[in-house]
């Protein structure tokens, strides 16, 4: 199958083109992530993942075809992955209470939704993780244990006041942070196209 076949099956949600891509990259994306790190699970989990990063990437004209398709899936699936296993490192480093990110009702959310609010809160874990203080406790403290702003002040030894617009200071801080993560992830997954 040709990649203009591909391309054109993939905006047309054409089943045969997803099973196709399935046949094709299903090996090489399961092998890469077993010799790297992963379960028979998590090999998967990643082949649906990056072909339907693939099939994002083409709805969303972010892939240019130039007639490398099967790089194009291969340096995704490195991606995904590594960002998978540096999420997960995150994850084992700084435990996170899931019940303290407040995120919408998934049941609603397509695929694709659900995929880039996963990337949002990936950016989120790596942005904080390398947010500086005081930033980083007032962030942590507030958002994350939920600790009252009075309270936040007296452990960090800061005026109430201050703290109010030091915090939104911070927020906007790390939002600048994450998104210019997002971005520099896109772009470097276009450029690698």
């Amino acid at each position: 199958m040709d990649s203009v076949t591909v391309i054109d099956g993939l905006k047309n949600n054409n089943p045969d083109t997803f099973r196709e891509l399935y046949r094709i990259f299903g090996g090489m994306i399961v092998g890469y992530v077993k010799k790297n790190s992963g379960s028979d699970h998590d090999a998967r989990e990643m082949v649906h993942t990056v072909l339907l990063e693939l099939w994002n990437a083409v709805r969303e004209n972010r892939y240019n075809d130039r007639g490398k398709l099967e790089r194009y899936v291969y340096i995704l699936t490195s991606n995904t992955w590594r960002d998978e296993l540096r999420r997960r490192q995150v994850r084992h480093a700084d435990t996170l209470d899931e019940a303290h990110i407040a995120i919408a009702d998934d049941s609603d959310l397509s695929v694709a939704e659900a995929i880039v609010k996963d990337h949002r809160i990936e950016a989120l874990h790596h942005c904080l993780a390398r947010l500086e203080s005081p930033c980083n406790d007032i962030i942590r403290l507030y958002h994350l244990q939920e600790i009252s702003l009075q309270d936040v002040a007296q452990r960090l030894n800061y005026d109430y006041n201050n703290l109010r617009k030091r915090i939104f200071d911070c927020r906007k801080k790390l939002k600048k942070m994450v998104d210019e993560w997002l971005h520099q992830q896109s772009a470097s997954l276009q450029s690698d196209d």
